[in-house]
């Protein structure tokens, strides 16, 4: 599959690295960690998939977990589930995804999630890759204790993609009494990449991220 374009025009430029999602051995157990040690607030689990989601109260999720023993974990090994990066709205979404040489199949999964629509692709090493844009202003009204609703496919440009910006531009930050750290935001997530070069021109070229250090 050839996804290359230009890194001086790529077809997303995501605002932030929005969350990182991982697999973890015990839900329960890692859940407290990140929220007693690093001081995040559980937000809310999803029982169906095993999963498990905690922030600062920057987004609706900085940090998601799912445990090795959820369907979706083929691997059945603790590591990386995904890297998430949020573009500014929908419009912007589906003008990124319309503008691959082959949407289909460099980002085969689309899905509704109510509070984000979302595409999921795999890098050159074969690590998963979400980009979405929130949907609703007030997350906190739909992702709370338990969340068990259905996440359909989503067909990118299905209607009129809306330019609305959803992200809080001045969140409000909480901080855990007790817990050991208070995380101001996620700020990177660090890779050893089977080949340096196809790594480097997807999250420049596809993904749009801009080279800092060399």
């Amino acid at each position: 599959m050839n996804t290359r374009i230009a890194a001086s025009d790529p077809p997303f430029r995501p605002r932030r690295l929005g969350h990182v999602n991982l697999y973890v051995s015990d839900l329960d157990r890692s859940m407290d960690y990140f929220n007693a040690v690093v001081g995040l607030e559980e937000v809310y689990r999803r029982p169906p998939i095993k999963g498990g989601f905690l922030s600062n109260g920057n987004t609706h999720h900085d940090i998601g977990m799912v445990e090795t023993s959820s369907p979706l974990c083929h691997s059945g090994e603790a590591g990386l589930n995904h890297l998430a990066f949020e573009v500014e709205h929908e419009a912007d979404l589906v003008a990124g995804y319309r503008r691959l040489p082959d949407p289909a199949a460099a980002f085969p999964r689309t899905i509704d999630h109510d509070i984000t629509r979302s595409i999921y692709g795999l890098d050159p090493d074969g690590n998963a890759v979400e980009i979405y844009a929130d949907m609703h202003k007030d997350w906190r009204t739909r992702r709370t204790g338990e969340a068990t609703k259905e996440t359909p496919k989503w067909v990118p440009g299905d209607g009129a993609p809306t330019a609305d910006r959803n992200y809080p531009p001045t969140p409000e930050i909480r901080r855990v009494d007790g817990a050991a750290f208070h995380p101001e935001r996620i700020t990177h997530a660090a890779m050893v990449a089977a080949d340096y070069e196809a790594e480097f021109d997807y999250y420049t070229g596809i993904m749009g991220l801009s080279p800092r250090l060399g």
